[in-house]
């Protein structure tokens, strides 16, 4: 393989790593890792996750690393984006609950989604209380009018950040990494 080969690939791979976001709503209802649920304003969180992950990718073309430097750089950008896509995945099982919908037409084996949970809100009354997550969201709804009333606003807010930032940080470490491949060459 040519260096320009090596070079095509790699970006190849930056450009998928970009669409990341975008993609995972293909999987949302199948898979059980989806793009952190953010609520009503998802897309739009969608749209800054590419636009950060696609920023990192060009950095790596304008910040110079030394040659001797560069493989350290790539290693601990690998290590970090392995360390937080673990992060990611314990918040994610802190954090985010699946409901689960019976089949329909549109989805003969059943569908799921995922929501963010957060701080029960304390004016909360019985029997709503007392019931699990799962239980509360389906009753409630999953619109943010909705599961305001129910957990804090500030709570559903600050999960939603940290999920996102969990969500981006690997991807971001990964796009360095590439782009450092791709220019070292």
């Amino acid at each position: 393989m040519s260096v320009a080969d090596y070079r095509k690939t790699m970006r190849s791979l930056q450009a998928f790593v970009i669409a990341a976001p975008l993609l995972s709503k293909i999987f949302d209802h199948h898979s059980d890792i989806p793009f952190p649920p953010l609520g009503d304003e998802t897309m739009l969180y969608r749209f800054f996750a590419m636009l950060l992950i696609g920023t990192a990718a060009a950095l790596p073309y304008v910040i110079q690393v030394a040659k001797k430097r560069l493989r350290l750089a790539v290693v601990i950008l690998f290590c970090l984006a392995a360390v937080s896509s673990g992060t990611y995945l314990m918040l994610e099982q802190w954090k985010v609950v699946p409901i689960h919908f019976p089949a329909s037409e549109e989805h003969p084996d059943g569908a799921k989604t995922f929501v963010t949970r957060g701080e029960r809100n304390p004016e909360l009354k019985e029997p709503y209380a007392s019931m699990y997550d799962e239980d509360l969201i389906e009753h409630t709804g999953q619109s943010d009018s909705r599961l305001e009333r129910v957990y804090t606003k500030r709570s559903l807010l600050t999960n939603r950040l940290e999920l996102f930032a969990a969500y981006i940080f690997p991807l971001v470490c990964i796009e360095l990494a590439l782009g450092f491949i791709a220019k070292s060459g």
